[in-house]
């Protein structure tokens, strides 16, 4: 008992906790059928209730549930596996009998639905029975669901494993449905769907018998052995009992198709191991009380076949004493049974109870187990499904054996692989199981595969696919089928071969040629170097108007040093003759003479091949390589413009920022591509290898041939550029590292226009400089930056070179990281030393040309303040006829509104005003006039003193909306008054009378000197009486004017009545008010009485 209780993990009685309860009630729910006559032998009730009572004793005497604290009732609900009968009792089960477990049903489609309901309700459910369905094992949502069957799954899987065992591929699969058994179709469906997985093919066969006892049943598995006969000789037949696994065997022999040919696996669904001493002869023993007499031809077929059943090592049940416990308890708690059955049951001594019913004995132990753990650890979760799968994770020996459940609360079971020997005797030769990683493992039991085949002759194992196929027709060999196509083939096979010897002897030879035409372009032959004479370096400087003479840099061999072309060599070693100026092709070329030989290898002359092809604006182009018999010698394009050496030797040129960038990132670019190409560095860089082209183009030069260079130890000069870590080491080569602090010292000789260490106060010697720059471990020991602050420009580029001449070479700036840093300061233009030169040739030009487009600016700024001035004294119209020159002819105008006005009281003002602020009083004032004018399409002709005359509709003709115009700007006239101030009178009002008419005019420019736009007609006398006879602050009108508005629309008008004006006579006369719909700016309604009175 303490074993159990230790694997289940209860603790000891001093551990577990508080018993929170004086008893607690334990409600179980039983789901069985008990009707169904199909399922009398296997599930029903009368069978297998009877093991639930063994349970209860069992635990009772294992003290696992205290009879004292805990008292457990049992509902029992019969469903006759039927999932609406189920659905409906577990629902009732749970809501009304408040269970606290469900138990079953032992069903595969109503433990599915029954299982979904619990695990709604967080209730656990404990499965027995038959196989389990792999939906529930295999579907992680079933969360409270545990079981002591095993799972569809782990036969389908033990198919997989030994078909894979074997290698067999090519298979039919039968299986068997019926309205009581449909677990051998989800056997079919898990296989199929793991089939793929495990790289497995899917069979090539795959059929359903429907019910094999119905009498139908009969010619269908005709069709179907005929079906396999043709397509496979390894079958697979999942069939749900005995009877229907015997018939389908009995008809594989009346068919011939138990030869050796054939392999039959059976998965063995039933519980046939629980059959005391009977393991594996139920199968093919005739258990119909009508015997059919041919069990000996059931033996013969079986022989053929593999049995995979669950493994029976661990069994150890007496089931005849267990069928006499089962019928007698049933008889009392809780079930009470007294049916006529149940009796009938205890007074037979030949009961036999149900295989499956162990299984619910230890599933009734497995909750038991689970119930006292979860009251030891956490008492309150004792219906918690979710606790109780948990707690459920245990292991027990248990009437159907060793009773072990994975995470998913799923029994693990191992199968057997089994066969009949020929004593008939059972024997396994294949374990299959689940490892703790839930990995399937195959355990072979035998030593010699030739054990499991001792029933076929040959004792070898079956193939999937005969060696006659399927239909017992033996193909020919390949040879006797093709053996035509065999010669010929051999001989087309060997002409290949022989051409494509022939091919690949061409193409080498081809490739030595190659390869010698292509050594031809980088090597020269000594004597073919021609010398250069001085004349024509100095003819060629001139032409190119040179600044500098590259004679700094190269030593050129004049005629007081002639070339000996026999021996093709000067025999002076000293450091000023490294460099030779030649003639090659009549092309000026520098030879770089190295002081020792090398031999030359197949790798150097690739490497020679490669050198030649690169071609790079910013690399110095390398023409060829040449020998002697003292000496070797590189061949350079010669740049006529010098170096930087010789540049910043003269100090004459004033370096400007963006000249200074555009060096900087051509040694930059020539280094980026020396870096990603195979030469890999320079390791050599200093101002004398940095040369001008023609086109003032920067070039590196003196790169590569690392086998010759690495040999020669660097100058004094070179060693001033190298980087730290270089002149430490014993290693004359070069790193990228080493690049980029090289290009860093360069770089602050352009920005500093000096050499890099060149300090007057302070005079070290070379030797002294190198000693100093080795043993700065830390970096202080660098060339000062004279210009730091200068120019932003320069400063971004103080602080580039500065990263690069980090003493850490792993912390300096990459090549890439430079261009694109470059690139940043130069915001992003593209600049090279040509364009600064073709810039400052084109400045003063530039210069110019922007001199000659101000003054044009000038002036057309001057034409247009002449043009608006004179816009301003007369219409455009009329102005622009004057700009022409042409003569303004007077113009006749049918219809046009005059708008004329004056102050009232203006004599009044004045006396009490100065002139000057009679002057500021009118300029103000019709300063307001104008502004309003210019939102109207009118024209100012003139002001008199205080008189205001504006027309409308000349020299503009805009048919009859001159009217409105007038009008309009009349009445904002007048409103805008009302808060004009007179700034030295500040408590006058300025009032102003205004009158209006519509009528003929004729308009014209008057004089030469100071000419004016003046209009003429009665039409202008009239707008003057309107004026003159009219009210302060209010807009006098004519008939004719009112009439024009009237038919206009949207003006107010009041009619004054008839008024005696001054060589008139007697005229109807009106007021503008204002705006239909504007009655709130609506000008005062003067009295209705004619008033002639000013």
């Amino acid at each position: 008992m303490s074993e159990v209780m230790t694997s289940f993990g209860i603790p000891r009685l001093e551990f577990r906790a508080k018993f929170p309860w004086p008893s607690l009630q334990i409600k179980i729910g039983l789901l069985l059928p008990k009707t169904s006559p199909l399922l009398q032998d296997t599930i029903a009730y009368y069978k297998t209730a009877g093991a639930l009572s063994v349970a209860v004793e069992e635990l009772l005497r294992l003290n696992v549930i205290d009879s004292s604290k805990i008292n457990v009732t049992i509902y029992t609900a019969f469903d006759e596996c039927n999932v609406l009968q189920s659905t409906n009792n577990v629902i009732k089960l749970i809501l009304e009998n408040k269970v606290d477990v469900i138990i079953g049903p032992p069903c595969e489609d109503a433990a599915t639905f029954v299982s979904v309901i619990a695990i709604a309700n967080n209730i656990p459910i404990y499965l027995w029975g038959p196989t389990v369905n792999s939906l529930i094992t295999s579907t992680s949502y079933m969360a409270t669901v545990m079981s002591t069957s095993s799972s569809t799954m782990d036969y389908s899987m033990a198919i997989a494993e030994i078909l894979e065992t074997f290698n067999w591929s090519t298979i039919a699969f039968i299986y068997e449905v019926s309205d009581t058994n449909k677990l051998c179709s989800t056997v079919q469906v898990d296989y199929v769907a793991y089939a793929p997985t495990a790289g497995l093919i899917l069979p090539v066969y795959l059929a359903q018998i429907n019910d094999s006892s119905s009498s139908n049943s009969t010619e269908a598995l005709t069709q179907i052995f005929q079906q396999i006969k043709d397509n496979a000789r390894i079958v697979v037949a999942c069939l749900p009992t005995n009877a229907a696994m015997r018939a389908f065997m009995l008809k594989a022999f009346d068919m011939g198709m138990t030869t050796d040919e054939y392999v039959y696996i059976l998965p063995n669904l039933n519980d046939t191991v629980l059959e005391n001493g009977e393991i594996g002869s139920a199968i093919w023993r005739d258990r119909d009380s009508l015997k059919d007499g041919r069990d000996e031809d059931a033996k013969k077929a079986f022989r053929t076949a593999f049995i995979i059943d669950k493994n029976t090592d661990n069994i150890n049940i007496d089931m005849d004493s267990f069928a006499n416990q089962t019928k007698t308890l049933i008889r009392d708690w809780p079930f009470y049974c007294d049916e006529q059955t149940c009796i009938e049951n205890e007074q037979n001594p030949k009961f036999k109870s149900s295989t499956y019913a162990p299984y619910l004995a230890d599933t009734v132990i497995l909750y038991g187990l689970a119930l006292n753990k979860t009251l030891s650890v956490d008492p309150t979760n004792y219906r918690n499904g979710t606790v109780l799968k948990r707690n459920s994770q245990g292991s027990f020996t248990g009437y159907t054996g060793q009773v072990k459940l994975d995470s998913e609360g799923i029994r693990t079971v191992s199968m057997n692989f089994k066969m009949y020997t020929a004593d008939f005797m059972a024997t396994t030769f294949l374990t299959i199981y689940k490892d703790d990683d839930s990995k399937y493992v195959v355990e072979k039991l035998y030593t010699d595969e030739s054990q499991i085949w001792v029933n076929r002759s040959g004792g070898t194992r079956p193939l999937d696919i005969p060696v006659c196929n399927f239909n017992n027709v033996c193909s020919k060999t390949f040879f006797e089928a093709y053996s035509i196509i065999v010669y010929v083939g051999g001989f087309v096979i060997v002409l290949v071969i022989a051409l494509i010897l022939g091919i690949l002897f061409t193409m080498r030879r081809q490739r030595i040629k190659q390869e010698k035409e292509l050594d031809k372009l980088w090597f020269i032959e000594y004597t073919k170097l021609g010398k250069m004479s001085s004349a024509k370096l100095r003819g060629s400087q001139s032409a190119q108007r040179s600044i500098y003479s590259s004679l700094n840099s190269f030593h050129v061999e004049s005629e007081n040093r002639p070339i000996d072309k026999r021996k093709g060599i000067s025999t002076n070693e000293n450091e000023p003759d490294k460099f030779i100026g030649y003639e090659l092709f009549n092309e000026n070329v520098v030879g770089e003479r190295f002081s020792i030989k090398h031999p030359i290898n197949e790798a150097n002359r690739k490497y020679f091949r490669h050198l030649r092809q690169i071609d790079h604006p910013n690399l110095n182009k390398f023409l060829g390589f040449t020998e002697s018999p003292n000496h070797h010698m590189a061949i350079w394009r010669w740049c006529s413009r010098g170096s930087l050496k010789d540049i910043l030797q003269a100090g004459k040129l004033e370096f400007e920022p963006y000249f200074v960038i555009a060096l900087m990132d051509d040694i930059a670019s020539g280094i980026q591509y020396i870096h990603s190409s195979k030469i890999d560095y320079h390791g050599r860089l200093t101002p004398s290898n940095c040369l001008l082209d023609d086109h003032y183009q920067l070039k590196l030069s003196n790169f590569g041939i690392p086998f010759i260079r690495n040999q020669i130890p660097r100058s004094l000069n070179e060693q001033l550029y190298t980087a730290p870590e270089l002149l430490r080491s014993l290693h004359n080569g070069g790193t990228r590292e080493g690049d980029v602090y090289s290009f860093a010292i360069i770089c602050s000789e352009l920005i500093n226009k000096r050499k890099a260490w060149k300090d007057p106060r302070k005079k070290m010697g070379t030797d002294d400089i190198i000693l100093k720059i080795k043993n700065s471990r830390h970096g202080t020991y660098r060339p000062k930056m004279l210009n730091e602050g200068a120019d932003e420009v320069l400063d971004d580029a103080i602080v580039l070179i500065k990263d690069c001449w980090d003493e850490d070479q792993m912390r300096r700036r990459k090549i890439s990281t430079i261009k694109y840093m470059l690139k940043r300061i130069m915001n992003g233009k593209q600049i090279n030393v040509m364009d600064f030169m073709f810039e400052k040739v084109e400045q003063y030009a530039i210069s110019l040309e922007a001199e000659v487009v101000e003054r044009t600016k000038e002036l057309v700024e001057e034409k247009k303040r002449s043009d608006n001035l004179l816009y301003r004294l007369m219409p455009r119209s009329i102005a622009d006829t004057l700009k022409a020159g042409d003569p303004v002819v007077p113009e006749y105008f049918q219809e046009a509104s005059i708008f004329f006005s004056d102050i009232v009281g203006f004599t009044s003002i004045s006396a009490k005003s100065t002139p000057l602020q009679i002057v500021a009083l009118l300029n103000c004032l019709y300063t307001v006039f104008d502004e309003i004018i210019g939102n109207h399409t009118a024209y100012k002709v003139e002001t008199i003193g205080d008189a205001y005359l504006v027309v409308s509709g000349a020299p503009v003709r805009i048919g009859d909306q001159h009217a409105k115009e007038i009008a309009d700007m009349s009445l904002e006239i007048v409103a805008k008054l009302a808060d004009f101030k007179i700034e030295h009178l500040p408590y006058e009002k300025v009032l102003v009378r205004v009158g209006l008419h519509t009528g003929s005019v004729v308009a014209g420019v008057v004089g030469t000197q100071m000419p004016r736009y003046c209009l003429f007609g009665d039409t202008v006398n009239t707008a003057s009486r309107m004026e003159s006879n009219g009210l302060p602050n209010n807009c006098h009108i004519s008939k004719d004017m009112a009439l024009a508005l009237e038919k206009l629309g949207g003006f107010v008008t009041a009619r004054r009545g008839e008024v005696l004006i001054k060589g008139k006579g007697i005229m109807e006369t009106f007021f503008l008010l204002g705006r239909e719909g504007d009655e709130a700016n609506w000008l005062k309604r003067p009295g209705s009485s004619a008033d002639s009175e000013t």
